[in-house]
Protein backbone atom coordinates (compact mmCIF):
# COMPACT_ATOMS: atom_id res chain seq x y z
CA UNK A 1 0.00 0.00 0.00
CA UNK A 2 1.48 3.66 -1.13
CA UNK A 3 0.84 6.28 1.38
CA UNK A 4 1.80 9.90 0.73
CA UNK A 5 3.12 12.06 3.60
CA UNK A 6 3.58 16.16 3.67
CA UNK A 7 7.11 16.63 4.14
CA UNK A 8 8.23 18.34 7.73
CA UNK A 9 11.27 19.65 8.97
CA UNK A 10 11.81 17.25 10.98
CA UNK A 11 12.68 14.30 8.25
CA UNK A 12 15.52 16.99 6.83
CA UNK A 13 18.11 14.18 7.08
CA UNK A 14 16.04 11.31 5.82
CA UNK A 15 15.29 13.53 2.68
CA UNK A 16 18.60 14.40 2.16
CA UNK A 17 19.56 11.13 2.35
CA UNK A 18 16.96 9.50 -0.10
CA UNK A 19 18.45 12.37 -2.45
CA UNK A 20 21.65 11.46 -2.15
CA UNK A 21 20.89 7.51 -3.02
CA UNK A 22 18.39 8.27 -5.61
CA UNK A 23 18.99 7.52 -8.98
CA UNK A 24 17.44 10.99 -10.39
CA UNK A 25 17.58 13.30 -7.87
CA UNK A 26 20.65 16.00 -7.52
CA UNK A 27 22.16 18.52 -5.24
CA UNK A 28 19.31 21.45 -5.83
CA UNK A 29 16.62 18.59 -3.85
CA UNK A 30 18.60 18.79 -0.42
CA UNK A 31 16.61 20.64 1.61
CA UNK A 32 19.49 23.32 2.71
CA UNK A 33 19.07 24.34 -1.18
CA UNK A 34 15.76 24.34 -1.58
CA UNK A 35 15.20 26.35 2.05
CA UNK A 36 17.51 29.49 1.05
CA UNK A 37 14.15 30.86 -0.51
CA UNK A 38 11.62 28.88 1.90
CA UNK A 39 9.91 32.38 2.68
CA UNK A 40 8.79 32.61 -1.31
CA UNK A 41 7.10 29.46 -1.47
CA UNK A 42 4.63 27.55 0.30
CA UNK A 43 5.80 24.19 0.66
CA UNK A 44 4.15 20.94 0.19
CA UNK A 45 6.63 18.73 -0.24
CA UNK A 46 5.53 15.08 -0.37
CA UNK A 47 7.26 11.59 1.02
CA UNK A 48 5.99 8.48 -0.53
CA UNK A 49 6.48 5.74 1.42
CA UNK A 50 5.52 1.75 0.78
CA UNK A 51 5.42 -0.44 3.75
CA UNK A 52 7.18 1.98 5.88
CA UNK A 53 9.96 2.39 3.60
CA UNK A 54 10.73 5.85 1.60
CA UNK A 55 10.35 4.98 -2.22
CA UNK A 56 10.14 8.27 -3.77
CA UNK A 57 9.65 11.90 -2.77
CA UNK A 58 8.56 15.56 -4.71
CA UNK A 59 9.73 18.83 -4.13
CA UNK A 60 6.82 20.94 -4.22
CA UNK A 61 4.92 24.10 -3.40
CA UNK A 62 1.22 24.97 -3.58
CA UNK A 63 0.30 28.34 -5.13
CA UNK A 64 -3.49 29.08 -5.29
CA UNK A 65 -4.96 25.88 -5.42
CA UNK A 66 -1.84 24.64 -7.78
CA UNK A 67 0.64 21.79 -7.28
CA UNK A 68 3.95 22.89 -8.46
CA UNK A 69 6.97 19.96 -8.74
CA UNK A 70 8.73 22.64 -7.36
CA UNK A 71 8.35 26.48 -8.62
CA UNK A 72 11.42 27.72 -7.77
CA UNK A 73 13.51 24.86 -8.97
CA UNK A 74 14.37 24.68 -13.09
CA UNK A 75 12.94 21.11 -12.55
CA UNK A 76 11.41 18.55 -10.35
CA UNK A 77 9.13 15.58 -10.69
CA UNK A 78 9.65 11.92 -8.47
CA UNK A 79 12.90 11.01 -7.25
CA UNK A 80 13.38 7.70 -6.92
CA UNK A 81 15.02 4.53 -5.34
CA UNK A 82 16.79 1.98 -7.16
CA UNK A 83 13.99 -0.27 -6.99
CA UNK A 84 11.61 1.59 -8.80
CA UNK A 85 9.82 0.37 -11.68
CA UNK A 86 7.56 1.16 -14.53
CA UNK A 87 5.06 -0.79 -12.51
CA UNK A 88 5.57 0.77 -9.24
CA UNK A 89 5.69 3.88 -10.82
CA UNK A 90 2.33 3.43 -12.51
CA UNK A 91 0.95 2.23 -8.71
CA UNK A 92 2.76 5.65 -7.46
CA UNK A 93 0.82 8.44 -10.12
CA UNK A 94 -2.46 6.49 -9.07
CA UNK A 95 -1.98 7.08 -5.67
CA UNK A 96 -0.44 10.35 -6.60
CA UNK A 97 -3.56 11.40 -8.09
CA UNK A 98 -6.01 10.36 -6.08
CA UNK A 99 -3.79 12.53 -3.06
CA UNK A 100 -4.51 15.66 -4.64
CA UNK A 101 -7.74 14.71 -5.76
CA UNK A 102 -8.77 14.54 -1.86
CA UNK A 103 -6.95 17.70 -1.11
CA UNK A 104 -8.80 20.12 -3.28
CA UNK A 105 -6.08 20.81 -5.42
CA UNK A 106 -7.05 22.16 -8.96
CA UNK A 107 -4.26 21.66 -10.67
CA UNK A 108 -0.66 19.79 -10.84
CA UNK A 109 2.27 21.36 -12.69
CA UNK A 110 4.74 18.89 -12.91
CA UNK A 111 8.60 19.18 -14.19
CA UNK A 112 10.90 15.81 -14.57
CA UNK A 113 14.35 15.67 -14.46
CA UNK A 114 15.84 16.10 -17.66
CA UNK A 115 17.61 12.44 -18.27
CA UNK A 116 21.21 14.60 -18.48
CA UNK A 117 21.08 14.76 -14.74
CA UNK A 118 20.05 11.15 -13.85
CA UNK A 119 22.85 9.25 -11.95
CA UNK A 120 20.81 6.30 -14.11
CA UNK A 121 18.36 6.89 -16.62
CA UNK A 122 15.08 6.50 -15.03
CA UNK A 123 12.19 7.64 -16.90
CA UNK A 124 9.04 6.05 -15.92
CA UNK A 125 7.51 9.45 -14.47
CA UNK A 126 7.13 10.34 -18.64
CA UNK A 127 5.73 7.35 -19.33
CA UNK A 128 2.94 7.48 -16.52
CA UNK A 129 2.35 11.03 -17.44
CA UNK A 130 1.51 9.95 -21.08
CA UNK A 131 -0.66 7.21 -19.41
CA UNK A 132 -2.83 9.63 -17.33
CA UNK A 133 -3.06 12.47 -20.31
CA UNK A 134 -1.08 15.20 -18.98
CA UNK A 135 -0.20 18.14 -21.61
CA UNK A 136 3.05 18.84 -22.86
CA UNK A 137 2.65 23.07 -21.65
CA UNK A 138 5.99 23.80 -21.73
CA UNK A 139 9.02 22.72 -23.69
CA UNK A 140 12.35 24.98 -23.30
CA UNK A 141 15.64 24.19 -25.46
CA UNK A 142 18.77 24.31 -24.10
CA UNK A 143 22.24 23.81 -25.66
CA UNK A 144 24.42 20.60 -24.80
CA UNK A 145 28.06 20.06 -25.56
CA UNK A 146 29.70 16.56 -25.56
CA UNK A 147 32.73 17.46 -23.92
CA UNK A 148 35.06 14.69 -24.59
CA UNK A 149 33.95 15.46 -28.28
CA UNK A 150 33.86 19.23 -28.42
CA UNK A 151 34.67 21.06 -31.44
CA UNK A 152 34.71 24.71 -31.61
CA UNK A 153 33.99 27.18 -34.87
CA UNK A 154 37.00 28.87 -36.13
CA UNK A 155 35.94 31.90 -34.79
CA UNK A 156 35.50 30.89 -31.05
CA UNK A 157 39.08 29.82 -31.17
CA UNK A 158 39.74 32.91 -32.60
CA UNK A 159 38.31 34.62 -29.91
CA UNK A 160 39.75 32.42 -26.93
CA UNK A 161 43.54 33.25 -29.03
CA UNK A 162 42.90 36.93 -28.57
CA UNK A 163 41.92 36.69 -25.32
CA UNK A 164 45.38 34.61 -23.81
CA UNK A 165 47.10 37.45 -26.09
CA UNK A 166 45.68 39.90 -23.92
CA UNK A 167 47.06 38.43 -20.47
CA UNK A 168 42.95 37.49 -19.59
CA UNK A 169 43.48 35.10 -16.99
CA UNK A 170 40.45 32.15 -15.77
CA UNK A 171 40.65 32.22 -11.68
CA UNK A 172 38.36 30.30 -8.79
CA UNK A 173 36.86 33.19 -7.27
CA UNK A 174 34.42 33.81 -3.90
CA UNK A 175 33.88 37.25 -5.66
CA UNK A 176 30.12 37.29 -5.74
CA UNK A 177 29.56 40.56 -5.49
CA UNK A 178 31.35 41.82 -8.64
CA UNK A 179 29.93 38.95 -10.36
CA UNK A 180 25.96 39.43 -9.74
CA UNK A 181 26.71 43.32 -10.16
CA UNK A 182 27.99 42.34 -14.13
CA UNK A 183 25.11 39.88 -14.42
CA UNK A 184 22.36 42.32 -13.33
CA UNK A 185 23.78 44.89 -15.81
CA UNK A 186 23.88 42.99 -18.93
CA UNK A 187 20.58 40.97 -17.73
CA UNK A 188 18.70 44.67 -17.03
CA UNK A 189 20.05 46.10 -20.27
CA UNK A 190 18.78 43.35 -22.48
CA UNK A 191 15.67 42.00 -20.71
CA UNK A 192 14.67 44.27 -17.68
CA UNK A 193 15.22 41.99 -15.16
CA UNK A 194 17.73 40.99 -12.63
CA UNK A 195 19.33 37.16 -11.26
CA UNK A 196 17.38 35.18 -9.46
CA UNK A 197 19.89 34.98 -6.64
CA UNK A 198 21.41 38.05 -5.04
CA UNK A 199 25.33 38.12 -3.93
CA UNK A 200 24.33 36.55 -0.52
CA UNK A 201 22.11 33.94 -1.44
CA UNK A 202 25.27 32.93 -3.59
CA UNK A 203 27.86 32.53 -0.92
CA UNK A 204 25.20 30.88 1.28
CA UNK A 205 24.61 28.25 -0.98
CA UNK A 206 28.53 27.80 -2.09
CA UNK A 207 29.12 27.08 1.39
CA UNK A 208 26.18 24.60 1.85
CA UNK A 209 27.54 22.44 -1.45
CA UNK A 210 31.32 23.49 -2.08
CA UNK A 211 32.06 20.36 -4.24
CA UNK A 212 28.88 21.41 -6.51
CA UNK A 213 29.10 25.46 -7.10
CA UNK A 214 32.10 26.92 -8.60
CA UNK A 215 32.30 30.48 -9.71
CA UNK A 216 35.14 31.37 -12.42
CA UNK A 217 35.85 34.61 -13.44
CA UNK A 218 38.05 35.92 -16.50
CA UNK A 219 40.53 38.54 -15.38
CA UNK A 220 42.53 41.06 -16.80
CA UNK A 221 44.59 43.06 -14.40
CA UNK A 222 42.67 42.37 -11.93
CA UNK A 223 39.66 43.37 -12.69
CA UNK A 224 36.68 40.60 -13.20
CA UNK A 225 35.32 41.29 -17.34
CA UNK A 226 32.71 38.22 -16.39
CA UNK A 227 32.23 34.90 -14.71
CA UNK A 228 30.40 31.90 -15.04
CA UNK A 229 28.84 30.17 -12.23
CA UNK A 230 28.74 26.27 -12.60
CA UNK A 231 26.68 23.57 -11.00
CA UNK A 232 28.58 20.35 -10.95
CA UNK A 233 25.59 17.56 -11.21
CA UNK A 234 27.02 13.72 -11.85
CA UNK A 235 28.95 14.08 -14.69
CA UNK A 236 27.48 17.21 -16.36
CA UNK A 237 28.97 20.79 -15.43
CA UNK A 238 25.70 23.29 -16.01
CA UNK A 239 26.41 27.03 -16.50
CA UNK A 240 24.05 28.44 -14.31
CA UNK A 241 25.08 31.96 -15.16
CA UNK A 242 27.57 33.08 -17.61
CA UNK A 243 27.61 36.89 -18.27
CA UNK A 244 30.64 39.31 -19.20
CA UNK A 245 30.63 42.87 -19.00
CA UNK A 246 31.74 45.28 -21.77
CA UNK A 247 35.23 45.18 -21.37
CA UNK A 248 34.87 41.39 -21.03
CA UNK A 249 33.05 41.02 -24.64
CA UNK A 250 35.69 43.40 -25.81
CA UNK A 251 38.55 41.14 -25.20
CA UNK A 252 36.23 37.95 -26.06
CA UNK A 253 35.42 36.81 -22.19
CA UNK A 254 32.82 34.00 -23.41
CA UNK A 255 35.51 32.65 -25.75
CA UNK A 256 37.67 32.52 -23.24
CA UNK A 257 36.20 31.19 -20.77
CA UNK A 258 34.11 28.26 -22.69
CA UNK A 259 37.12 26.90 -23.89
CA UNK A 260 39.49 27.19 -21.52
CA UNK A 261 36.84 25.33 -18.66
CA UNK A 262 36.00 22.54 -21.45
CA UNK A 263 39.84 21.85 -22.38
CA UNK A 264 41.52 22.24 -18.56
CA UNK A 265 39.10 22.71 -15.50
CA UNK A 266 36.63 20.13 -16.52
CA UNK A 267 37.75 18.09 -19.65
CA UNK A 268 37.13 14.74 -17.83
CA UNK A 269 33.14 15.80 -17.39
CA UNK A 270 30.78 14.13 -19.94
CA UNK A 271 28.34 17.17 -20.55
CA UNK A 272 28.46 20.94 -20.86
CA UNK A 273 24.96 22.37 -20.20
CA UNK A 274 24.76 25.89 -21.68
CA UNK A 275 21.21 26.28 -20.00
CA UNK A 276 17.89 27.63 -21.75
CA UNK A 277 17.41 29.85 -24.79
CA UNK A 278 14.08 30.00 -25.02
CA UNK A 279 11.22 32.66 -23.38
CA UNK A 280 7.92 32.99 -23.26
CA UNK A 281 7.11 29.52 -21.82
CA UNK A 282 9.19 27.84 -24.97
CA UNK A 283 7.69 29.74 -27.35
CA UNK A 284 10.09 32.23 -28.50
CA UNK A 285 13.67 31.22 -29.27
CA UNK A 286 16.44 33.21 -29.32
CA UNK A 287 18.07 32.28 -32.05
CA UNK A 288 21.55 34.86 -31.75
CA UNK A 289 22.04 33.59 -27.95
CA UNK A 290 21.18 29.59 -29.40
CA UNK A 291 23.69 30.52 -32.56
CA UNK A 292 26.16 31.76 -30.27
CA UNK A 293 26.52 28.52 -28.10
CA UNK A 294 25.79 26.04 -30.76
CA UNK A 295 28.91 27.52 -32.34
CA UNK A 296 30.67 25.99 -29.45
CA UNK A 297 30.06 22.35 -30.56
CA UNK A 298 26.28 22.30 -28.70
CA UNK A 299 23.11 20.40 -29.76
CA UNK A 300 20.03 20.36 -28.43
CA UNK A 301 18.39 18.60 -25.08
CA UNK A 302 15.02 19.86 -24.02
CA UNK A 303 13.43 21.22 -20.37
CA UNK A 304 9.65 20.00 -20.70
CA UNK A 305 6.59 20.64 -18.40
CA UNK A 306 3.62 18.79 -18.03
CA UNK A 307 0.15 19.84 -16.66
CA UNK A 308 -2.96 18.27 -15.88
CA UNK A 309 -5.87 19.61 -14.54
CA UNK A 310 -7.23 17.57 -11.17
Amino acid sequence: MIRFERYTPEREDEWNSFVSESLNGTFLFHRNYMDYHADRFEDCSLMVMRRGKLISLIAANVDNGVFHSHGGLSYGGFIVDRKMGASRMMEMFDGFLEYLQAGEFSEVIYKPVPILFHGSPCEFDLYALFRNDFDLSRREISTLINIPNARFKQNRKSGYNFAVKNNVKLIETDDYDTFIGIANERLESKYAVRAVHTADELRLLKTAFPENIRLFGAFREGRMLGGSLLYLINRTVHAQYLYCNDEGREFRGLDFMIVSLLRENYSSYDWFDFGKSTEDGGHYLNQALIKTKEEFGGTSICYDTYSASI
